[in-house]
């Protein structure tokens, strides 16, 4: 029993952070109808970012992950403007961009650090006991962070205009259209949110 409150513990953290990745690559599907390929690959930028600004430059954590949500943004933001916006007529084409966005970003990133294996610094030392499980400071902080940002998407998706104005172009585009909202702004805007998810998991799960 022990060990099985172990995998449960640690999967349920675990889960938390990729919780995340799953909401923001079914935004992208909702939205624009498209399989992104490179969503695996936005989680791999914010890893590397944690690695550059935390890692490389010894900026704290917290600020390290904050960069890496500026990088997300950014990348995101470019990517969709001028990138897939270009093909979003069609599905397929759309796809198979993203294929390539994910190719092109592997490259990128073997040829800045290599094909070496990088490790980052865990940010908190020290464990905690739950009954008969043990888990470690950082990876329970990380579970608790992915929690507020999954509760904070939530509310934004529920709450807000731009939110509701996603849901509405996911469910139907055309009469979203119709009804004054601007689908390519929103459609942007989802895209960058499906980034930033997918940055902040990988940041988050870079030490651990």
């Amino acid at each position: 029993m022990p060990v099985l409150e172990q995998i449960f513990v640690n999967g349920l953290l675990s889960a938390l952070v990729y919780m995340l990745m799953a909401l923001g690559f079914t935004l992208v599907f909702g939205m624009m109808r498209i399989v992104n390929f490179a969503h695996g690959e936005f989680y791999m930028v914010g890893a590397f970012a944690v690695l550059v600004f935390y890692g490389f430059l010894g900026l704290p954590y917290a600020v390290a992950i904050a960069a890496a949500v500026v990088v997300a943004i950014v990348l995101g933001y470019l990517l969709e403007r001028f990138v897939l916006r270009s093909v979003a007529s069609d599905e397929m084409s759309s796809m198979i961009t993203t294929l390539g966005i994910a190719i092109t970003l592997q490259s990128l990133v073997l040829i800045l650090f290599g094909p070496s294996e990088q490790a980052v610094n865990r940010p908190i030392s020290g464990t905690l006991s739950l009954d008969n499980a043990i888990v470690s400071l950082d990876h329970l902080a990380v579970g608790i962070a992915a929690l507020v940002v999954l509760t904070l998407f939530c509310v934004l998706m529920k709450k807000t205009k731009w939110g509701l104005a996603m849901r509405a172009v996911a469910q139907d585009r055309e009469t979203a259209s119709l009804m004054g909202i601007p689908t390519s702004a929103v459609q942007s805007m989802g895209f960058v949110c499906a980034t930033i998810l997918a940055a902040l998991a990988g940041g988050l799960m870079a030490p651990i």
